[in-house]
C-alpha cells in the first residue's frame, strides 16, 4: 500500500473530511432550521457522500434517510433526526480527530 501511495491518499481524504464536513453539518442545520424540504435533501445528500467516502456508514445512513425525506416533502421527519445525526458527526469527528493525531 505504501508503494502504491494509497495511505496518502486515505489520509488526503480523511483530512479533505475534517476540513469540509463541519460546513456540510452546518448546512443540513441550516436547512433544517428552515421550511424547504428540498433544500434538506440537497444539504443531507452531499453531507452523505462525504461520509460514504470515509466509510462512516452509520453517518451516511443516518443522512440517506435526511435526504430521501426531504425528497418525500417530509422536511418535519428530517429536522425530527438531526439530533442524532449531529450525535454520530460528533461520533465521527472525535474519531478522526484522534486518528490524524496519532498519525503526526
Amino acid at each position: 500500500m505504501r508503494e502504491a501511495g494509497i495511505e496518502e491518499i486515505v489520509d488526503q481524504t480523511l483530512r479533505v473530511f475534517l476540513t469540509e464536513a463541519p460546513q456540510h453539518h452546518t448546512n443540513l442545520e441550516q436547512a433544517c432550521t428552515g421550511d424547504d424540504p428540498d433544500a434538506i435533501a440537497k444539504a443531507a445528500h452531499g453531507f452523505k457522500s462525504a461520509a460514504s467516502a470515509i466509510y462512516a456508514y452509520e453517518l451516511a445512513d443516518l443522512l440517506k434517510k435526511a435526504e430521501l425525506m426531504g425528497k418525500e416533502g417530509n422536511g418535519d421527519g428530517a429536522k425530527g433526526i438531526f439530533e442524532t445525526i449531529g450525535n454520530e458527526y460528533k461520533v465521527v469527528m472525535q474519531y478522526l480527530n484522534d486518528h490524524i493525531a496519532d498519525d503526526q
